[in-house]
């Protein structure tokens, strides 16, 4: 076995290096860090050192970054297997790395730059093509397009919509009551109630039959309201019914004349058990009312009905039937069947309600109201009661009964209407019904109101006078004491006192007991105690405290006021 050698040059190492394509530059350098060889023949240094393989000497591959010659390069080296000693160097310079990095790096931006653009573009388009009929949509509903940029149309669109909503079923609620009150008013043809209140109210379509209720306040005195909240309080009482009733029993409620109307629809055909459902459901709502608000209310039930085309005679039965609270007193549930029974009247023959409201007009000197009232009867004498001229006659001579009974007890003021004349002759000589009305309200009513305002006057005048009587002459004047002896309510006494005196009935009593009291303590030597008890008063003090608050002086202060001003001035 021998040993062969080879010695090969450093120029053929080099030679031979050389002759490879690469990028790079070659060195085999020796474990002294000589180089042996490299394929940079211009450039060879004599030693290359490499920090790495100092610090890592058993490292058989790897590579650093270091510098060389002036450039950032990278140092990749391989060490000899054979001889353990000799190491491949290959020198890449950094700028060589990264070129083609560089490239594909701006490739890579300049590609993904344009996929963005495009999805951007489809997106903007798509985006404009969903959102257009959503601007158009926006556009038609918004007045004011709000500033901000959070805007947000689907959001204002459906706020719009939700309004509209609400709008909607607002006005289909004051829809259905401008029906009702139609329906009752004027009347309404089967083919209309059926298209504008039964359409509307399909709880009701098939009800056996109907009724309605008139609700009215009594009176507001001695209520913390005034007469002007009068309208609201009924709006007030209009919300309570309709939670009281539930809206499958009712058409909408209206308000006509300051009363609160509403018609109930009835399943059953048996009277006593329609009457029944009636006064349940009304009874609960005038409690319901007098709960919440404190007032004396009333209702009027008319008869019931099988066809809402007779809606507006039930509103006549039910607001007669409020009248009878003359005979039934205020906070009363009246059926008309029950106080006014059919057999006792005739409305399409005489038309008495017409006439009373004519009358009461007539007495609470209202000739807006009674020229209403008589221009209504004269209309639906001539216009809806085919009767002989007989039985027109007989009508309209009731009715100037009717007036003239309110001053008949006056003979005096019943010659000055009749005026030499005799009034039933005058009527009948009319020929027209324009005849008739004008001459009702020339020669009958124009003077009734004044006769009738001045016969008011002089009676208040009187009464007044009684009262002031009666304070004088009483220890402990009230007005229920005067009541009692004058046979009228202690209410509209203390109404008339103080429209005669202008000033309330307490005040008046209040300072007469202060004007007597002063003239016992000028006139008279009693002990103040003694005077208290004259004037009814509760002890001393009580005396004392009101006189002093009215004169700012006690009794005893005043009594020694007046003496020492009638010793100065005796005259």
């Amino acid at each position: 076995m021998g040993l062969l050698a080879v010695k090969i040059s450093e120029s053929k190492w080099s030679e031979w290096i050389a002759k490879s394509q690469s990028f790079n530059t070659l060195f085999i350098i020796n474990k002294e860090k000589q180089v042996l060889a490299s394929n940079d023949n211009k450039n060879i240094p004599d030693r290359l050192d490499i920090p790495f393989l100092e610090q890592y000497p058993d490292t058989p591959s790897g590579f650093t970054r270091g510098e060389f010659q002036g450039e950032d390069v990278y140092f990749f080296y391989k060490k000899s297997e054979f001889t353990n000693w000799t190491y491949y160097i290959s020198i890449v310079p950094k700028s060589v790395i990264h070129k083609d990095s560089r490239w594909i790096g701006w490739l890579t931006l300049m590609i993904c730059c344009g996929l963005i653009i495009i999805m951007v573009a489809l997106s903007f388009t798509g985006a404009m093509k969903i959102h257009n009929p959503i601007r158009k949509i926006s556009s038609l509903i918004e007045k004011k397009k709000p500033g901000s940029w959070t805007y947000d149309e689907l959001e204002y669109i459906g706020s719009a919509l939700k309004n509209m909503k609400q709008q909607i079923i607002s006005q289909g609620i004051h829809l259905n009551k401008y029906y009702v009150f139609q329906l009752l008013s004027s009347g309404m043809l089967r083919n209309e109630i059926q298209e504008k209140i039964l359409d509307h109210h399909q709880q009701l379509q098939f009800q056996e039959q109907y009724t309605l209720i008139a609700i009215q306040i009594d009176t507001l005195t001695n209520s913390r309201f005034k007469e002007s909240d009068r309208e609201l309080l009924i709006f007030i009482l209009m919300n309570i019914l309709e939670e009281v009733i539930p809206s499958s029993m009712r058409l909408s409620s209206v308000v006509m004349n300051q009363s609160l109307i509403c018609i109930l629809g009835l399943k059953n055909q048996d009277a006593n058990l329609n009457k029944g459902t009636i006064l349940i459901q009304a009874q609960n709502t005038l409690e319901k009312i007098r709960d919440y608000t404190k007032l004396s209310v009333s209702a009027g039930v008319s008869t019931t009905f099988t066809d809402l085309i007779d809606a507006p005679l039930a509103l006549k039965e039910a607001m007669n039937a409020l009248k009878y609270r003359v005979r039934f007193g205020n906070q009363s549930l009246l059926f008309i069947e029950d106080v006014e029974p059919s057999s006792n009247r005739n409305p399409i023959d005489y038309p008495e309600y017409l006439s009373i409201q004519l009358t009461d007009a007539i007495k609470l000197n209202e000739p807006v109201k009674a020229d209403d009232a008589l221009h209504r009867f004269i209309q639906l004498l001539f216009q809806n009661n085919p009767l002989s001229l007989t039985d027109y006659q007989m009508i309209l001579i009731r009715l100037l009964n009717d007036i003239v009974r309110l001053y008949q007890p006056d003979n005096e003021n019943a010659n000055l209407i009749l005026d030499g004349q005799s009034l039933p002759r005058e009527l009948m000589e009319l020929q027209t019904a324009d005849e008739i009305e004008s001459w009702f309200k020339h020669r009958v009513i124009i003077p009734s109101l004044r006769l009738i305002e001045e016969k008011n006057e002089r009676q208040h005048q009187r009464i007044s006078e009684q009262m002031l009587s009666l304070i004088q002459n009483e220890t402990e004047p009230t007005l229920e004491s005067i009541s009692t002896k004058l046979n009228y309510s202690p209410g509209y006494l203390g109404l008339i006192f103080r429209k005669e005196q202008g000033v309330p009935f307490s005040e008046y009593v209040k300072y007469d007991r202060i004007n007597k009291a002063k003239e016992m303590l000028i006139q008279s030597d009693l002990a103040i105690n003694e005077i208290s008890i004259q004037l009814n008063y509760k002890n001393t003090q009580n005396f004392i405290r009101s006189f002093k608050k009215e004169t700012g002086l006690t009794p005893g202060q005043y009594r020694t006021m007046r003496k020492l001003k009638d010793h100065e001035d005796p005259s």
